[in-house]
């Protein structure tokens, strides 16, 4: 039997474990409170639009079609959760 899909998923999986190594620091301190930011401000002039998506487990959301952010989240039992400026 061919080996070809564990030394493809090997070589992956190293590529995906390097690209998080060497991008933590700038994800910490510039790309995460940037995004953070952005879905704060895109709230607050209020989410547009976007892809709705539901995860099969009975929670579904809206991604904003402006910022990519979450918001009319609603759960299994009707449950919402608050739009939130949060990612």
């Amino acid at each position: 039997m061919s080996d070809i899909g564990d030394r493809r998923y090997a070589i992956e999986d190293a590529r995906r474990k390097y690209m998080q190594s060497v991008m933590h620091d700038y994800d910490t301190t510039v790309y995460h409170p940037a995004r953070e930011q952005l879905v704060k401000d895109c709230y607050a002039e209020g989410h547009a639009g976007g892809v709705h998506h539901d995860n099969g487990f009975g929670w579904s959301w809206m991604y904003c079609g402006k910022c990519g952010g979450r918001y009319k989240i609603t759960g299994p039992n009707d449950e919402r959760k608050p739009d939130s400026g949060s990612v």
